[in-house]
């Protein structure tokens, strides 16, 4: 029974290992630097076998998709853009850009109530 145990923890640190060789793999063959959507490729991966990886990566994806939805966003945003901003945010779980995007809307709707109070 000792023996056996040796066995099945010898065998979960090889495939730990194997695991490992095949997430550098897949960081060597795509370059996530030049093009940040392959991170949802390496997330959905590492979720099935390499859940250590996977949060990282799904993360620098939202990140990627919420970069891209600030593309398309006019040069001077208007309220309504912020607050949709904030919102894309949120569904992505990105709190800290969320958090950025409801201070901006805030301070613009601030300041359009100072101005009628003028």
């Amino acid at each position: 029974m000792l023996i056996s145990f040796f066995v099945i923890l010898m065998n979960s640190a090889y495939a730990e290992d194997a695991t490992k060789e095949e997430y550098e793999e897949r960081l060597d063959r795509y370059d996530l630097v030049a093009d940040p959507e392959k991170h949802r490729v390496v997330a959905s991966w590492c979720k099935r076998n390499y859940p250590a990886k996977h949060s990282f990566h799904q993360r620098e994806f939202d990140k990627h998709q919420l970069a891209e939805f600030e593309s398309k966003m006019p040069g001077t945003p208007s309220a309504p853009d912020l607050k949709k901003a904030r919102d894309f945010a949120i569904k992505l779980d990105l709190h800290e850009e969320a958090e950025t995007y409801h201070v901006k809307w805030g301070e613009m709707q601030y300041a359009t109530y100072a101005k009628r109070l003028e």
